[in-house]
Order: C-alpha cells, then structure tokens, then sequence
C-alpha cells in the first residue's frame, strides 16, 4: 500500500499518475527512464515517500550507493516509517560507516512493527558491525595483480584451480557480448620469468556444447572435477563429474559422479584434496538458494564414493557458504560465506580441520581482502604465499570478470608444500610395479597422513607441508617393503623431488636400510618417532612367517672399534627385543653390530657419516 502524507486529494491523483508511470517503465525494464520519472515527482511531491523508496531501491540494486541513501533520507523526510531504517543502516555499513549503520540499526530495532524476518536481518547486521568496525582497524596486506592479457580478455574469466606444483592453470570462461551462454575450460601455464603462456581452450571431450564450469584439477593435474548442468544422465539441475587426463594429453569425456555425490538438489563448486580421498563440493536445494552448505565425500577402499554428508563443526551455518577450497596441506579450508561475521556480503575465510574430525571456528581474511561487496572464489598457491581470485570491479580489468593474483599477509599465509614425482621399479629386473602401496607417516606424530597406490605405469605424486619430517613405506606382494625419510625445509623448492623406488623380491640376500628407525646420540634407546617403522616391521614378518631376518647395526668410525661394535650390536637388539615382545618367535631373528667394518660412503664428511650410521633388514632364509 503506498503512503501519502501531506498531500491533498488533487495532488495525490497526480502523484499517483506519475509514480505508475515509473512503475510501468521499470516493467518494461526501462530503468533509466524509470528514474527520471521517479525523480521528477520527487521534485513536484517531495512529501510523496514511495516515490523515494522506489529510486532508492532502484539505485541500491545497481550498486549506487550514496545515491540510494540520498533517496531513502528523502523517504524519511517524507514520513516513511522507521522499517527504512534498516536499509538505510546496511548501505552505511556498506560504506564503513559504522558508527551511522547502528544509530539507524538501533531506530530500526526499537520499531514496534518490525517483522520477523526484518528483525533476523538486523540481528546479523549488528554482528557484522560488531565484528567489522574493530576488524577494519587491523588491515591486511592486499595489492592485486591482474594476471594480464594472455589470460584475461573482455570475457568472463573465473574460478581458478592449480595443480600441485603451481605451474598448470585451469579457470572457466564465458563470452559476453553475445547470446552464448556456454562456460568453457581454458588454461594457462606459468612461465620461468613469471607470468602465464597463452591461454588455449582444454583439448579433447572435457568441453562440450552444454554448460561445464566451477573445477577442481587434482595435485598431480591428472584429473579435473567440475560442474555440469542439465545433461540427460544427470541426477539435478547440475551434478559434479570427472575427466581423466589420456596418454596423448587431452580429457577424456565427462564422467558422473554418482548418487553417493548427486542427487536432485544442486552440486557444484567441487574441491578435491591433494590425496585425491576427499571431496569437498557445495550443496543447494537451487543454485539461487540461500542457504547452501559445503558437503564432504571420501573414497572408500573400493574407491568408491562414499554417501555425501555435511561438514562437522563450525563451516557451515542457516546462511550461504560457497566456494570451497581445500589448502595442499590437506588441513586448512577456504571457503565463502555470507553468515559469519564479516564486512558485508560474502567475504573469504579458512578454517583448519580438528583433531576429532570436525572443522574450527572460521577465521575471515580481512580487509581489504574481503570488502563489503561479493568475494568468491579463492584458492591459495603451493606456496602458501600467493592467492588467486576472480573480480569484475577492478579499474585495471579487462572487461567482466578477471583473474588476479596477490601475495597473502603474513598472519594469514600458510606452511608451504614440496611435492613429489617417483616411481617403483622391481630391482632386478627393472620392470615397473603397478599398485604398489604407498603410506606417509609425519614422524613427529606418528600420524598417517596419506595413503595410495603407484599407478599402472609405477609412478606415483603426492604433496608434503614444509617443515616437517616424513617417513615413507612402499610395498608390494612378493616384496621387501620399501623405506625411506623425507625432510622437508620450511620453504621447499619449487621443483618436484624425484624419487625411484626399487622394490627387492624377498629371497636370501635382499637387504633395505631401515631410514625410519631412530636412537639417541650414543645410545641405543630407540626414539619414539621410530614407532611407525617398528611397526612395519612386525607387519612384514606377520605377513611372511616363513622369512627369517638379520637385524644389522653399523656405525661411523668415530669411536673405537670395539666401542662401535657393542653399540651397533646393543641397536640391532633393540629391535629384535621390541619384535620379540610384540609376538615374533625368537628363531627367526637374528641380532649383529657390524660397528664400523661396512661403511656405504666416506667418514670423511658429516652426510658421508650420517648414511654409515644405519640399521639394516636383512633376508637370511625364506622357508
């Protein structure tokens, strides 16, 4: 109903004409028009209040926002009602002024007719700037980089992903101009001097006439999630699939990914970890819903997906979260949301994964990062230093949205990762070995962080967190288990660490050095770190009762030989009496300290001394 207030009965008539006019201007989408006429009347009537709702609701739409607050003032003036206030309170929080939103905010509250709904918007508002006004007092760091031309053109260029090692690019594109509603892949490669190559459109079946966008690429750029819309074999309006890199580069035809994941809601925005084991993706009951969740999946043992749950603890909430992204540490989640407090809109945050499972308090980015217009799509570098993001706001854009990058403040990078490229061969033989075990375990914790397969050619990729140490294991049926410790620098390098794995068959004579069983300085108290090799041991014999080892300690040639000896040989008894214990028939085993009679490098140098000090499995009998 429209309120007239101080307007005679001829007046009114008039009044009433030419805010119809307006009205109809706008049903014929003639919004420029709409304000003309809208602004005219004002001028007639300014005692007309819906005609300054109207332009102000007109003006907040477009995203004007002193235009609107001049409108809606006027609306006051006029005598609209104090319900104005709260929309009068969001655009002063829009523009950072917090102290004018809670004067407004608190007029808005103490109106009596206030709705329910009114009020559920005002109560979130007042966190905002509860949140907001001390936020904005401690800046972050932001200075965006647009990526440049040979990425960014007049098109719409969003949703950036990267594989592990940082230097492949994948983002979702879309015309404008023209009637083509299609999103395409596209991507880029970084350069040695910095920037990216040309952008090319993915090649092969990934790319069709319908609708594919919002992807995932997997840490080793093999494979690609994505969103796909309003395809016959789909389960609702869109659906999450995989395509799968091919031997001659290009993708493979789309695949769905099944009702564990799909279902006739809405999924997409998908995140798939660096293990390649967890699925993080969106879930709506539209994709105009306001409230979506972020849902998780795993693979089973089957490699299957298992059925699609909501994220445990504090992510998700009744408003919108949107835009996950899974970090390489596979600990730490970016994501948006428009519920938690923040500036306004959706703003960015991370949380980190809980020991129990659930997920942590987020924590927002910021500002300038976040802003009180639209944030989405984030993803973090290898690195842990370098963002990337899409906006169409910037004045150095090239038209529609534009990929950007940004170095993170220092509160709020992450550890960087060094990432892995190796393959097993059989030792003898040389021959690759397909569906090898892999399992890493972080010394510190003794907690097993990733576990996988070598693939059908024998190789294998994974992604570490920098300053850490690492215990890696591969095995095979019919093989000696593999061991081998990894120390990972606080900054990695840029470049994959290379590994070949050689697999001995389990037959008399193979030996491995165990790299992942520690003792004290001088000693022969086996250092807690040393629990996941200790264990691997006693699976393998478990698993083989008809092998019967040598345990063998070697030592430098610091130290006198007989001082060498008995230290070696009280090491090597060491294990054996941890195995003993843990129910390995004593016969089987065997303990000797060789001291320093074997050496494998020069006693010369301090790396030369450290691959001395060893302790060796060996095979002495297989029946």
């Amino acid at each position: 109903m429209l309120t007239l207030v101080n307007i005679s009965e001829a007046q009114n008539k008039k009044a009433l004409k030419m805010y119809q006019q307006a009205r109809e201007k706008l049903a014929n989408r003639d919004i420029q028009g709409a304000l003309k006429q809208l602004g005219e009347l004002n001028k007639k009537y300014p005692d007309f209040p819906d005609a300054w709702i109207l332009k102000g609701d007109l003006h907040a739409r477009e995203k004007n926002t002193d235009l609107a607050l001049e409108a809606y003032m006027g609306a006051l003036k006029a005598g609209a009602g104090a319900f104005l206030h709260l929309s009068v309170a969001e655009l002063y929080f829009n523009k950072y002024q917090y102290d004018l939103a809670k004067k407004h905010l608190d007029i808005y509250q103490a109106y009596p007719k206030a709705s329910p709904q009114g009020l559920q918007k005002a109560n979130k508002l007042r966190k905002n700037i509860e949140f907001a006004s001390v936020a904005i007092k401690d800046s972050v760091r932001f200075s965006p980089e647009n990526l440049g031309p040979t990425v960014n053109d007049r098109h719409h260029q969003y949703f950036p992903a990267l594989s592990a090692d940082g230097k492949l690019l994948v983002f979702t594109e879309r015309e404008v101009g023209t009637d083509k509603k299609d999103e395409d892949f596209y991507y880029a490669e970084l350069l040695k001097g910095g920037g990216f190559s040309p952008k090319r459109k993915l090649p092969g079946y990934i790319n069709t006439p319908l609708n594919e966008g919002a992807q995932s690429v997997s840490a080793d750029g093999r494979i690609i999630i994505f969103t796909g819309c309003h395809r016959p074999e789909g389960f609702g309006s869109c659906d999450l699939y995989a395509s799968y890199l091919m031997p001659d580069g290009s993708w493979s035809s789309p695949q769905n990914l099944g009702p564990a994941i799909n279902t006739a809601a809405w999924e997409s925005q998908p995140s798939l970890s660096p293990d390649g084991r967890t699925l993080y993706f969106v879930r709506g009951k539209t994709g105009r819903d306001e409230s979506t969740d972020i849902y998780y999946s795993t693979l089973d043992d089957n490699r299957r997906w298992t059925e699609a749950k909501p994220l445990p603890g504090a992510v998700n909430t009744p408003g919108r979260e949107a835009t996950p992204f899974i970090y390489f540490d596979n600990q730490t989640l970016f994501f948006a949301s428009d519920e938690h407090p923040g500036f306004g809109d959706m703003d960015f945050f991370y949380s980190k994964l809980n020991a129990d499972g659930t997920w942590s308090q987020p924590v927002n980015l910021g500002y300038p990062v976040n802003t009180s217009s639209e944030e989405f799509s984030l993803i973090i570098s290898p690195d842990g230093r370098t963002a990337y993001f899409a906006s169409d706001s910037r004045a150095d854009g090239y038209g529609g949205f534009d990929l950007y990058k940004f170095s993170l403040d220092e509160r709020i990078r992450q550890t960087p990762v060094a990432f892995v490229n190796g393959v097993a061969i059989d030792a003898n033989d040389g021959k690759r070995i397909a569906n090898g075990s892999i399992r890493l375990f972080d010394l510190s914790s003794s907690k097993e962080i990733w576990t996988g397969e070598t693939r059908k050619d024998g190789t294998f990729f994974w992604v570490l967190p920098g300053n850490r140490e690492y215990a890696m294991y591969v095995e095979k049926e019919g093989y000696l288990f593999h061991s081998q410790n990894f120390v990972v620098k606080e900054e990695p390098s840029d470049s994959a660490l290379y590994v070949e794995v050689r697999l001995k068959p389990i037959e008399t004579g193979s030996v491995i050095v165990l790299q992942n069983l520690f003792f004290d300085t001088d000693s022969y108290k086996i250092q807690p770190k040393s629990e996941a090799e200790l264990a691997k041991i006693l699976q393998f014999l478990k698993q083989n009762p008809n092998v019967r080892v040598e345990i063998a300690g070697h030592t430098d040639s610091r130290g006198s030989a007989a001082y060498n000896r008995a230290l070696s040989q009280n090491r090597a008894k060491s294990v054996i009496e941890y195995l003993v214990k843990n129910g390995i028939n004593p016969v089987r085993l065997i303990a000797k300290g060789y001291g320093d009679t074997q050496p494998v490098a020069s006693n010369d140098t301090d790396e030369g001394r450290q691959l001395n000090r060893r302790t060796e499995l060996k095979i002495i009998a297989t029946q």
